[in-house]
């Protein structure tokens, strides 16, 4: 209870442009952030940025997030990891996106425009995305995950936002891997409910 007391100050201070608290959090979160960010980042080159530059910049970008306002609700460990994996996911993503295209371009990485073939999902995902929709999806899961019953679902979900394998969870759950798939398949099904009543309320909400 005293460490998660002390948390919430160093959150509180960080909003306040405290730089010692932002200093303990980074501390705190080092590790664990870079281990995201090499898993994310996985077999793509190394050449412009690794995995430390990644995580440094998800954490700078949390922080001018959270000092400009963008995350008012963020206050514990239930909410600010969520909050750390995703912008570390996007700036690994990005990343990723970034390399391969100048692989191909020799050296270079070549405009939106002339990436020709690319995706339309592949061109929005090497969009640096803005704190304002960072933190609507964050408030998102953070929603979804408070309607989850099963508390094991929860952590389920946050560990596949961390890219652990299926057998890895199995292992931390002390549970077979058809247990562990078949609470996954559970998570998919709520999230597709939870999708179809969001768009069902933004029909209603247009009329």
């Amino acid at each position: 209870m005293e460490d998660d007391a002390q948390l919430s100050l160093w959150i509180r201070q960080l909003k306040e442009g405290d730089s010692t608290a932002a200093q303990r959090l980074w501390d705190r979160y080092h590790h664990r952030l870079v281990g995201l960010a090499r898993k994310k980042l996985r077999d793509a080159p190394r050449s412009a940025m690794d995995e430390e530059d990644v995580a440094q910049n998800a954490f700078v970008s949390f922080c001018d997030s959270a000092q400009a306002g963008m995350f008012p609700d963020i206050s514990d460990e239930n909410n600010l990891w969520p909050l750390l994996v995703i912008i570390t996911a996007r700036k690994a993503a990005t990343q990723r996106l970034h390399e391969r295209r100048a692989k191909r371009g020799g050296g270079r990485v070549r405009s939106e425009a002339s990436c020709d073939g690319d995706s339309e999902f592949s061109r929005t995902a090497t969009t640096e995305p803005a704190p304002e929709e960072i933190a609507v999806f964050s408030a998102e899961l953070e929603r979804f995950m408070d309607r989850l019953e099963d508390p094991i679902h929860r952590v389920m979900l946050l560990w596949k936002l961390e890219e652990r394998t299926n057998q890895e969870i199995a292992r931390h759950l002390d549970c077979s891997l058809s247990g562990v798939e078949r609470k996954l398949r559970e998570i998919r099904r709520l999230l597709e409910i939870d999708l179809a009543d969001g768009k069902s309320q933004a029909r209603r909400d247009l009329k």
